[in-house]
């Protein structure tokens, strides 16, 4: 049994060790310009640490156990989560977690202008700041979401996901048929 636990103990550190953080700027002086190209070239345990600016993107996780955080995670600084948007370019769901992705960490953003994305119906985007389904399960901590518009679950829509907020302020969404903040179907939620 020690030996399993020993085994047990060295993969996890592999793992650890193995975890990069990811720069995103927008103004080109990190490594990256875009979160969806960061978390292209991201792995599973990866942290995308982004700098702030408006970042015009439809963010996907892609199936990606990943961190997406501000400033405000490494700081402590809240004055980062109203600078570091990810503007949805009413195009879509600001960020989509549609893919199973398992232990996903949101951290220290305003999401804003999203759209949604269909699901359920072609004629319905569900989702504008989030969209969250196909038993995935994230943590979305000290997080504006505002200023976003679709048919269900303008601000949140969570369908067969396990979610946590903590910190969350979720305002002046608009939905066209259901739910202008947030939308719950079929999950487990550990509100905070």
């Amino acid at each position: 049994m020690k030996k399993l636990i020993i085994v047990f103990q060295m993969l996890a550190l592999i793992y650890i060790y193995h975890a990069a953080i990811l720069n995103v700027a927008i103004d080109g002086s990190q490594a990256f310009t875009s979160r969806q190209t960061a978390i292209q070239a991201s792995n599973n345990g990866d942290t995308i640490l982004v700098h702030p600016g408006r970042y015009y993107e439809n963010v996907d996780f892609v199936g990606k156990s990943i961190n997406l955080c501000s400033l405000e995670a490494t700081s402590g600084d809240s004055s980062y989560i109203a600078t570091t948007i990810i503007d949805g370019n009413n195009s879509g769901s600001c960020i989509r977690l549609v893919t199973q992705e398992q232990n996903v960490s949101i951290r220290g953003f305003t999401l804003e202008n999203g759209t949604g994305y269909p699901f359920w119906s072609e004629a319905e985007n569900q989702g504008g700041g989030m969209l969250i389904t196909s038993n995935g399960s994230v943590s979305i901590t000290n997080c504006e979401i505002k200023n976003n518009k679709s048919a269900n679950g303008a601000g949140i829509f969570i369908s067969q996901g396990l979610v946590q907020l903590s910190g969350v302020d979720i305002h002046d969404n608009y939905s066209f048929t259901t739910a202008g903040g947030l939308l719950v179907y079929s999950h487990s939620s550990s509100p905070t």
